[in-house]
């Protein structure tokens, strides 16, 4: 949430809801040269490795994030770093 927080993003945690994402991160943008604004949302599945996730359910989970207009991200830590795919 942090990182996502540092890049501008209004962040919301539902993690053990078991909804399809643990977080949800909004921000404003600009597009395009007449600058009409956006908002990109971004949903984050929180793993504790990259191994609990099959490569069928990240695929879904990409697939129902596409499906809303959104970019979908499964985040985890490798040896205390951060990793997004």
């Amino acid at each position: 949430m942090k990182h996502f927080r540092a890049e501008g993003y209004e962040v919301f945690r539902s993690a053990g809801s078991h909804s399809k994402a643990d977080v949800i991160a909004m921000r404003k943008t600009l597009v395009g040269d007449e600058g009409h604004i956006s908002t990109k949302v971004v949903l984050i599945q929180c793993k504790t490795g990259k191994g609990l996730m099959t490569k069928k359910e990240r695929e879904e989970f990409y697939s129902y994030a596409e499906g809303l207009g959104c970019k979908g991200l499964i985040a985890y830590r490798e040896t205390r770093q951060l990793i997004l795919e």
